[in-house]
């Protein structure tokens, strides 16, 4: 099975992801992206970090199970799953994708496979949240603000309908936050 973290940016899905890769028996899929690296993150743990040419060449391979293109203040940065690193169907795994991506997991895979969890944040939050990251890493607050932008029309009510996911909410202390994605996860792994 794979369990797919949704949310804005700034909700929280990076931790939740290295918490149940830490607290259970998951493994991650790694995504491909051609965005630099940021301070701390690991090339091949993080992201599998790619130049365009080489994710063009895993598309044009059909190895790509989904690909998103974002226009950000500094170029098109790509993220990218491959499908030659994961069988769902022997085994749990973790990543974190959009609604998109979730969608074209479920056509990919077994829907019933495929388990989105949605990350939910306030929008006053994500902001403080969002800018609190910015000032210890690139302090780039131009694509903060195009990605909180972008967010709003990505992520909609609709959204939550559609995907019928289990929903986290993150507005409060990350202690609660993760008791209620333990519960979530035990429920989910006695399948």
């Amino acid at each position: 099975m794979l369990i797919i973290l949704v949310g804005k940016s700034g909700s929280g899905k990076d931790y939740f992801f290295n918490y149940a890769l830490k607290n259970y028996p998951l493994s991650p899929i790694i995504l491909h992206t051609t965005r630099p690296m940021r301070k701390g993150e690991i090339d091949g743990k993080t992201y599998h970090f790619v130049t365009m040419d080489e994710l063009n060449s895993l598309e044009e391979k059909n190895l790509l199970i989904e690909r998103r293109d974002y226009n950000t203040v500094h170029g098109i940065w790509s993220y990218a799953t491959s499908s030659k690193e994961n069988d769902i169907v022997n085994k749990n795994y973790i990543t974190i994708n959009t609604w998109d991506g979730v969608k074209k997991f479920k056509n990919y895979y077994e829907p019933s496979l495929i388990i989105p969890i949605y990350i939910s944040v306030r929008d006053d939050i994500l902001l403080e949240r969002a800018i609190n990251r910015e000032r210890t890493t690139n302090q780039d607050y131009l694509e903060l603000c195009r990605r909180f932008i972008a967010d709003s029309k990505d992520f909609t009510e609709n959204d939550l309908v559609t995907n019928n996911p289990i929903i986290i909410d993150n507005n409060e202390s990350l202690l609660e936050s993760s008791k209620s994605l333990d519960n979530n996860l035990k429920r989910i792994l006695k399948r």
